[in-house]
């Protein structure tokens, strides 16, 4: 897996709106596999700012989230929550 997404979604944000998401990403991407697993992204929703969710929130959050149901969260799929999140 790799960080690598479509240059039309990279494109779709400000130059330091991505370099600021790549950067959050990689840092709650803590053992470095490229993708976010269920417990690295309950860390991130707290640095996001929602640190009130309840686990079943979390977990259905997580699940409308991961698009291809691989049960992590990949660099492509965060970009596209991102981009909902911050319009």
């Amino acid at each position: 897996m790799s960080y690598e997404v479509d240059s039309t979604l990279v494109n779709s944000f400000k130059p330091e709106d991505y370099a600021e998401y790549a950067k959050l990403f990689k840092e709650y991407d803590k053992n470095g596999n490229a993708v976010i697993e269920k417990d690295e992204f309950k860390d991130l929703l707290k640095e996001l700012g929602f640190s009130d969710l309840s686990k079943k929130d979390i977990k259905a959050l997580f699940k409308d989230i991961d698009a291809n149901n691989d049960k992590v969260i990949s660099f492509y799929e965060f970009l596209l929550l991102m981009k909902k999140l911050k319009p």
